[in-house]
């Protein structure tokens, strides 16, 4: 997912790789207060918008800059969708408020992060049923960059636990680690019936993040960890399992 800003040519896209949709984000303006669905949707804003000279943020909560943000197709500059909030004036005291903390952190559950494949093993046409299958990925982390609230960020994100879905019914095999090739057994599945099933592994990322080019020695530069988590999803080709039975010559 990319922040654009059409006014600013020149926003680095992510890489890799390319998303399916661009996300502009901006700060909520006053004249936005004619965008009519958007202030009945959140009652904070809406009160802001009737008094913006008075309007105060309820006990318990203080003001922050509330955000908007719209999308398109990655494949068309045009076809923008309408106006949608963010986030509203007000936020719990006590509650950090880091804009931009926050904006990565939103950014990361519908960031389109190259998935982890999930490999299974021995390489074979089919498999044999009542002995157990290897699975396994890589847990190399993934370097990105995008665009949040027209600012340039680097992202570290690292995947933090695995879960394996056999496709026969069987609940997920889920780990911490990724597995390795066979014959290793870390990570196994045993399937009992005979039929064609697929594995889907989904990989959860965690994170971390920096403000792009910015000196290492600074605030803006020190990598700051990303509330929540990402994920991903890959599947392996159908396969087949079979059973084996011994003939007695």
């Amino acid at each position: 997912m990319e922040g654009e800003d059409p006014g600013s040519p020149g926003v680095p896209p992510i890489k890799p790789p390319p998303p399916d949709v661009v996300t502009q984000t901006l700060p909520w303006q006053p004249e936005d207060c004619q965008i009519i669905t958007i202030p009945l949707a959140e009652p904070n804003l809406r009160a802001q918008c009737a008094s913006p000279a008075t309007f105060e943020c309820p006990s318990g909560a203080v003001t922050v800059t509330a955000y908007k943000y719209r999308t398109r197709p990655l494949t068309s500059e045009d076809l923008w969708s309408g106006w949608r909030l963010l986030n509203g004036p007000c936020a719990p005291v006590g509650e950090p408020v880091d804009d931009l903390a926050d904006a990565v952190a939103r950014e990361l559950k519908t960031l389109k992060i190259p998935p982890k494949h999930a490999t299974i093993a021995p390489v074979t046409d089919w498999f044999t049923v009542q002995i157990p299958m290897t699975y396994y990925t890589d847990d190399t982390p993934e370097h990105l960059t995008t665009t949040v609230l027209g600012t340039e960020v680097e992202l570290e994100l690292t995947p933090s636990s695995f879960s394996w879905d056999p496709g026969d019914g069987s609940a997920p095999v889920v780990t911490t680690t990724p597995g390795a090739p066979y014959p290793d057994t870390t990570t196994t599945h045993t399937y009992t019936k005979v039929g064609t099933y697929h594995v889907t592994l989904t990989t959860t990322w965690t994170g971390r993040f920096r403000v792009a080019g910015s000196d290492v020695a600074s605030d803006a530069g020190t990598w700051r960890p990303i509330a929540g988590t990402g994920s991903t999803t890959h599947s392996t080709a159908p396969f087949e399992t079979r059973e084996v039975r011994s003939v007695l010559s």
